[in-house]
């Protein structure tokens, strides 16, 4: 990170930590402290980013014992020509390989003059709340104003039920949007 700006106007209020590359090569690392994880657990990281629309610009996201580039070993997620101009929240579940002290990394690169990202909001936690698989949610319309919803229950975990969320955006939620319903 080359530093931290107030990253109003993009969506964020207060300061936010910023990659900013100028004319040079974009290889930027971001690391959090160590976090002691085990591995019969699930855990959700969560975190907020975005960047200028005039340029793109990539981010990787991974986990590792070691704070250094070449310790983050398990990538969690890529981003590739990120264009967003707006705060925009991505999580994602894993369960780590060992018990162990791990740091999540977060990696600014690409070609010079490539731009900046601010990275916010970022939050492990264990979590037993598992989303349902997107690939067998159906929906079919009864009326104009209401749905029938079906899905199948995540592979891992046991839910014991489920939080929904209705809106006339096309924002989704975040970690702490209220939900407006269970079943």
């Amino acid at each position: 990170v080359t530093s931290t700006t107030n990253g109003a106007g993009y969506g964020f209020s207060g300061n936010v930590a910023r990659f900013s590359h100028g004319s040079g090569t974009a290889d930027a690392w971001y690391m959090t402290q160590a976090i002691n994880m085990v591995n019969t657990k699930t855990y959700r990281l969560t975190f907020t980013y975005s960047n200028t629309t005039t340029n793109t610009e990539n981010l990787r996201v991974a986990i590792g014992t070691s704070n250094t580039a070449l310790g983050m070993t398990t990538q969690l997620a890529a981003f590739n020509s990120i264009n967003v101009g707006t705060a925009t929240t991505y999580w994602v579940d894993f369960i780590p390989a060992t018990n162990a002290a791990y740091y999540v990394g977060f990696q600014s690169y690409g070609p010079s003059g490539s731009g900046w990202i601010l990275l916010d909001d970022i939050v492990v936690a264990e979590t037993t709340c598992f989303a349902p698989s997107y690939t067998s949610f159906t929906a079919s319309p009864v009326s104009p104003s209401t749905a029938t919803l079906n899905w199948s229950a995540p592979a891992s975990g046991t839910p014991t039920g489920y939080q929904y969320y209705i809106s006339n955006v096309n924002t989704p939620p975040t970690f702490y949007t209220v939900p407006t319903g269970n079943v």
